[in-house]
């Protein structure tokens, strides 16, 4: 992760890695979109560098009313949760502990009525939980988690919780008792972001995104997993597929680091990469809510600049 806190902890190859990040020069200038899109920011400075991260919403898919209609941001330089409303600004709402990154909200009996969040350089407790009061709470006893998602309903995942531990590229499963089963151990870099398609021509199915390779994988239901696509460019983390319409079946895939770093990478289903828009500076996680034209929004966190958009038809 790049411009991470407490460097002594990484290993030393990645603190060299990381630092040559580099921010291109067009994100000063405003974000392009594509003609009959519109960007609109909703919140701004809420961190420096490499300090948002992982972004969701209560409402999409996970029911959770109690939550609201707000979308949930991982702040990673301080260890915050906040909570942006879609009519433009953010308020903390919950300290969670070391390097917050994915976030996602519980689909299944057992799971529902909180927010989950991935603790990057926890060591111990790094899945924890989140009631609509803030109150936090230790969920899983596991270290090192950046991604985390549910599984779809009738995938052939289970019902379970899986999450990404970015150190070691594994992969686990785990229960709504918080017990964790070790799944997969074979992701050749690191597992940093995954995300689950609902059906449609990208399946139900895991896609997970090695940064530096580039890469995009498929991990199966079995644990099996082989690459999808190879985007070229170095520094992508999250990524999510649009729910059709207006948007199309696509995935979307944020490139966060290096010189083509603020773009947004849109990829069908056989694979073909282009760039949709560019200009954020540097996006960290993509996440789709019902809302606006066309029946859907895409919401962007940068790392740079802690800002947030919303993208919609024009």
């Amino acid at each position: 992760m790049a411009s991470m806190k407490k460097l002594s902890a990484l290993p030393l190859l990645i603190a060299i890695m990381l630092a040559f990040v580099v921010i291109p020069a067009f994100a000063q200038n405003g974000p392009t979109v594509p003609a009959g899109f519109k960007a609109t920011k909703l919140a701004s400075g809420l961190a420096t560098a490499d300090g948002l991260k992982g972004i969701t919403s209560a409402l999409f898919r996970a029911g959770n009313g109690h939550f609201g209609n707000d979308l949930y941001v991982a702040r990673s330089d301080n260890d915050k949760i906040y909570r942006v409303s879609k009519a433009g600004g953010a308020v903390e709402f919950a300290d969670v502990g070391d390097f917050p990154v994915g976030v996602a909200f519980g689909t299944y009996n057992g799971f529902q009525d909180y927010l989950y969040v991935g603790l990057a350089y926890a060591t111990s407790n790094a899945v924890v939980r989140v009631d609509p009061s803030g109150t936090v709470s230790n969920f899983a006893d596991i270290g090192n988690i950046a991604g985390i998602a549910f599984s779809p309903d009738g995938s052939g995942y289970g019902k379970y919780l899986y999450a990404a531990q970015w150190t070691t590229g594994y992969i686990y499963q785990i229960d709504s008792a918080g017990n964790v089963y070790t799944w997969h151990t074979s992701i050749p870099g690191e597992s940093r972001y995954i995300k689950f398609s609902h059906g449609g021509p990208f399946g139900k199915l895991m896609y997970l995104s090695e940064t530096w390779s580039g890469k995009i994988d498929i991990v199966y239901p079995d644990a099996s997993v082989s690459t999808f696509v190879d985007t070229g460019y170095w520094g992508i983390e999250g990524l999510e597929i649009s729910p059709g319409g207006v948007w199309g079946h696509y995935l979307f895939v944020g490139v966060a680091f290096g010189a083509d770093a603020g773009k947004i990478l849109r990829i069908d289903p056989a694979g073909n990469v282009d760039v949709w828009a560019y200009g954020f500076g540097a996006v960290a996680d993509i996440h789709f809510q019902p809302n606006g034209k066309g029946g859907f929004t895409m919401y962007v966190v940068t790392g740079a600049g802690g800002e947030v958009w919303a993208i919609s038809k024009a």
